[in-house]
């Protein structure tokens, strides 16, 4: 076991993985979290500016939204080429792969900082922020503390969907994050443009097998089964369907990351 996975060894080279997150994304974190004021101070100035009334006014919820947004945009395209890009390369990745640490570490030590660790930082730093703006601005009302309610819809229908929204934004950061991980360490040269390209080949491939697979299907047992089924199956299936699909996602894009860092050759 040892050979493959050691608790000791990962330890240290964690340390040193945190210690690269540091030096190579620290600034770009930074931004990222403190988005809120960025975005609140912009909007704040053009309503100055070109408002008619000539007052400093910001829509809180304009202002939330926009910056978690640009926020996490920015970070799932901006964080794999800037943190593990540079693996690619002969010089960087070479002392890399010499490394005394297995595939298996390296990988684990890789998702918990790109899944975790840099999505949940700006997560909550942006959280924390917008009540920072509440403290200085009476009028601005927090509307990111709907992210950690217990469920994103209310009401008594057996639809309702019992789901925590701040990791449900998590878990679409964590998914894109990983495909364009496996991205930085695929492509040489443009990194995030070829793997938003090849993201955008994947779901047209897959809207397309959709397209083809219920195409060939008879629409009047489609609708006869979508009529028989009662609301408790409807969302039992619509839950596992989604449960192993996003499963189905993470484990084979990490099964492909750790044989790309198992085999990665200068």
């Amino acid at each position: 076991m040892s050979n493959v996975f050691n608790i000791k060894r990962f330890w240290k080279y964690f340390r040193f993985d945190l210690r690269n997150f540091a030096d190579r994304y620290g600034i770009s974190l930074v931004i990222f979290t403190i988005m809120p004021l960025i975005v609140y101070l912009f909007a704040g100035v053009i309503a100055v500016i070109f408002d008619e009334s000539h007052m400093w006014h910001v829509d809180a919820t304009s202002c939330a939204t926009s910056a978690i947004s640009i926020a996490l945009v920015s970070m799932v395209f901006s964080f794999p080429p800037k943190m593990y890009g540079y693996l690619t390369s002969k010089q960087g990745g070479s002392t890399w792969a010499m490394m005394p640490v297995t595939a298996l570490e390296k990988l684990v030590s890789m998702l918990i900082i790109s899944l975790i660790l840099a999505p949940g930082i700006v997560l909550l730093g942006n959280v924390l922020f917008n009540e920072v703006i509440t403290l200085f601005d009476h009028s601005y009302t927090n509307e990111l503390s709907i992210l950690f309610s217990t469920s994103l819809l209310e009401g008594d229908t057996p639809l309702l969907v019992n789901i925590c929204p701040l990791f449900s934004i998590w878990l679409e950061a964590a998914e894109l994050m990983i495909f364009f991980l496996l991205g930085a360490l695929v492509f040489k040269k443009a990194k995030a443009g070829k793997s938003f390209l090849s993201l955008l080949l994947l779901i047209m491939l897959f809207v397309l097998a959709i397209f083809l697979i219920f195409g060939s299907l008879d629409d009047d047992r489609i609708e006869d089964y979508l009529f028989s089924v009662n609301e408790e199956t409807a969302v039992f299936l619509l839950n596992a369907i989604v449960n192993v699909a996003l499963f189905l996602w993470f484990a084979v894009l990490a099964i492909a990351l750790f044989f790309r860092i198992k085999r990665i050759k200068y």
